[in-house]
């Protein structure tokens, strides 16, 4: 079975705070077996037809470049759907995509400097650890939220 080790909501960013500004994916990391990353697109008109709606990429634990690289694909931004098929076919968002390191990164690139904001939740330490390196790149505003086994007291704590 398995389980959401890490959430990633990316959308727009406020210009003057670089905060997340609304919701446009929401993409979930499944481990359990292999990883798999699962990039939802998410509507704000619920008749729209959007293709390429969701879109599935195996997880090497190259974390930010697999995020930046699905959020690309999930909105389209720039050129990443036509990367996407040169490298996969046209078939692509109907697959489980497994891209080359050069190919996240190539992909990814295409939201960069695009006012995109990501939330990133994650709930395993260990992967944790291996995203932390990349969260600050240049390029997007990023923010995130971890759950520790250490505990920090804080002035409510005694109120």
């Amino acid at each position: 079975m398995s389980e959401i080790a890490m959430t990633v909501v990316a959308g727009r960013s406020n210009r003057n705070s670089g905060d997340l500004r609304s919701a446009d994916v929401l993409g979930c990391l499944y481990v359990g077996g292999g990883g798999m990353w699962r990039f939802t697109l998410i509507h704000q008109d619920v008749h729209a037809h959007v293709e390429n709606q969701v879109v599935m990429l195996d997880s090497q634990q190259n974390l930010m470049a697999e995020m930046r690289a699905g959020i690309a694909l999930a909105l389209g931004l720039g050129e990443a759907r036509e990367m996407a098929v040169k490298i996969a076919g046209s078939d692509w968002a109907n697959k489980r995509l497994e891209f080359s390191e050069a190919h996240l990164e190539r992909i990814g690139n295409e939201s960069r400097n695009r006012e995109i904001a990501l939330l990133i939740t994650s709930v395993d330490e260990a992967l944790t650890q291996k995203l932390i390196p990349n969260v600050n790149q240049a390029g997007w505003s990023t923010q995130l939220s971890m759950v520790s086994s250490k505990y920090v007291e804080t002035q409510w704590d005694n109120a």
